[in-house]
């Protein structure tokens, strides 16, 4: 799994190529020849219960031409981005508030020509495998669905964020048994709360991949046993690391970066199927984090040359 290959859920606002006078609440705005207009003049031009307060969004749109104004895209009414003043193509990112409206607002004395604008959750709903295999994440459940953002990964790169409270990730439960070895480049966002399960397998507590925020010896791997995260390999939050678990019963490990791991009994449960963001079979355990890449294996490397190949691949990619 890697971030560019992934669905968003899909966008409620409709005719936002203005093709036909329809569907928008016009407010001294009128639709004609494909652009919406405004001529000297102030008001909202609105499409309702289009969002879910609290939820991002990404929009663009394309102005051909303005002046003697301004026009503010709002994510609801609370939502305002930053006023357009001359004519372009302007994308802003942002979170709805106040209302669940899209809206395009003109100041008073605004004569302008709208071509087009969109208004796209950035919500995640599968991220897909690409193995051929078809162990998809997905989230049907708006509340429940990551956010995407186009820099929120190391350096620029994109990645997605989890809340630590609602967001998860989960595939349709599959034969993964021990050894299992799950490798990802991510993040652990400081988070109120103790324990976290960044990962897991399908059902809580199978394949647990585990940060703690409030005692940091707590940090570890579990399936049944807890092997304990151990200098070098305790990791800090808001850093970007290339992570590294094994559960392979009493020869389980856990590493940081490439290092040397840290080793012992972490039991032998299996994973069963994969989820990113909590535990697997729910409760409260969930953990705020950004992730960018994650590949899984049914057997631990054959060679430490094999390991360093894919370290090093997770760290070049995800510029750790």
């Amino acid at each position: 799994h890697t971030v560019p290959y992934f669905t968003l859920r899909a966008t409620s606002l409709v005719n936002g190529g203005f093709d036909t006078d329809t569907t928008w609440s016009k407010n001294n705005w009128t639709i004609s020849g494909g652009a919406a207009r405004m001529s000297n003049n102030d008001g909202d031009l609105t499409q309702s219960s289009v969002m879910v307060v609290g939820d991002t969004y990404k929009s663009t749109i394309v102005v051909s031409s303005i002046s003697g104004g301004s026009i503010t895209v709002k994510f609801g009414s609370s939502g305002g981005q930053t006023p357009i003043t001359t004519a372009g193509t302007y994308t802003f990112v942002g979170v709805c508030a106040g209302s669940t409206s899209f809206i395009l607002a003109a100041a008073a004395g605004t004569t302008c020509v709208v071509e087009s604008v969109t208004c796209d959750p950035q919500h995640v709903t599968q991220w897909s495998d690409i193995s051929g295999y078809g162990r998809h994440l997905v989230q049907a459940t708006a509340a429940a669905q990551p956010v995407y953002s186009a820099t929120a990964g190391q350096g620029g790169r994109p990645g997605f964020t989890f809340n630590g409270s609602s967001h998860y990730l989960k595939a349709t439960a599959f034969t993964w048994n021990q050894s299992a070895l799950i490798l990802f480049t991510a993040k652990a966002i400081t988070a109120s709360g103790g324990s976290r399960a960044m990962i897991d397998g399908n059902a809580t507590g199978s394949a647990q991949i585990i940060t703690d925020t409030v005692t940091g010896s707590n940090n570890r791997i579990y399936a049944g046993t807890n092997l304990a995260m151990a200098a070098p390999n305790v990791p800090s939050f808001d850093t970007w690391y290339a992570w590294e678990a094994l559960f392979s019963g009493n020869n389980s490990g856990f590493a940081l970066n490439g290092q040397a791991r840290t080793t012992g009994a972490a039991g032998s449960g299996n994973p069963g199927g994969l989820t990113v963001g909590r535990a697997g079979g729910g409760g409260v355990a969930f953990a705020a984090e950004c992730i960018y890449e994650l590949i899984c294996a049914n057997a631990d490397f054959t060679d430490a040359g094999e390991r360093a190949s894919a370290v090093s691949y997770l760290r070049s990619n995800g510029g750790v």
